[in-house]
């Protein structure tokens, strides 16, 4: 079984680079079909090969293979031996999927949804884990920070493209995935007026603070069409309507309290 492991991966790689989509997505759909009925475990030297050849399916601009290369990604978290070396890998598919999980095409969702819940399994990361069973895809770059800050650069680099999607709901995912920018902050007093002129001035002991609405970053994120039923495992379900995206530079700011 190992052997034909290492030759159904060989021969994926060899397919991915003629670009024949028709014989990619037979190749994916073959291997989805072994690592799900076939009790297996994929070595680390075949599964990182497999990570490389699957990351640029993620935004491939045929939705099938967007689909079925994340599911299998899926399969491939369940059926690897953990290793810190693929870790990297795994972190790199982060927001890819999470960008994904809002997708317009509902198959294409629903499978970065399944992805993402599998590599925070693999990474063992319960806030992610926890997040995406409970609905809070708004969480996600706060998560991302709190977890390991050092690779907001390779966060951002990934977010970009985004920003050019023809999804219009991704373009705005971007941006407050990034953060939206901020206005200037108010004056703050020099000195210490009079009590009556303070307050009328806006600061001092007569004075008091109005709320300030939820910045950019903590907008309401839209609504996606679900229906597809799930595979066995934790109650996953969609982002929907009603939470909020604090981008990855506003934490860094302080603009968005954590579980506000």
């Amino acid at each position: 079984m190992a052997k034909s492991m290492r030759s159904l991966s060989e021969s994926l790689l060899e397919l991915l680079q003629d670009a024949d989509t028709d014989a990619v997505q037979m190749t994916l759909s073959a291997f989805i079909n072994v690592l799900h009925f076939q009790i297996v475990i994929i070595s680390t030297p075949t599964a990182l090969k497999l990570l490389e050849a699957l990351r640029p399916l993620f935004d491939n601009e045929h939705s099938q293979l967007q689909q079925l290369s994340m599911l299998l990604f899926q399969e491939l978290m369940e059926a690897t031996e953990r290793s810190k070396s693929l870790k990297p890998h795994v972190y790199l598919s982060l927001v890819p999927f999470y960008f994904n999980w809002h997708n317009e095409n509902q198959r294409v969702a629903e499978a970065s949804w399944r992805a993402l819940f599998g590599a925070a399994r693999f990474l063992k990361w319960r806030d992610l884990e926890d997040l995406v069973t409970m609905e809070q895809p708004w969480r996600f770059p706060e998560c991302l920070l709190e977890k390991d800050r050092s690779r907001v650069g390779q966060y951002v680099r990934q977010a970009l493209p985004f920003l050019e999607s023809p999804e219009e709901p991704l373009r705005k995912l971007a941006i407050k995935f990034l953060g939206e920018p901020q206005g200037p902050s108010p004056p703050r007093c020099s000195s210490a007026p009079a009590p009556a002129a303070a307050a009328a001035a806006g600061c001092g002991p007569g004075h008091v603070e109005p709320r300030v609405a939820p910045s950019a970053c903590c907008r309401p994120v839209p609504a996606q069409p679900w229906g597809v039923p799930m595979r066995e495992g934790p109650g996953l379900s969609p982002a929907r309507a009603g939470g909020r995206v604090a981008g990855l530079a506003a934490p860094l700011r302080g603009t968005c309290a954590s579980g506000a």
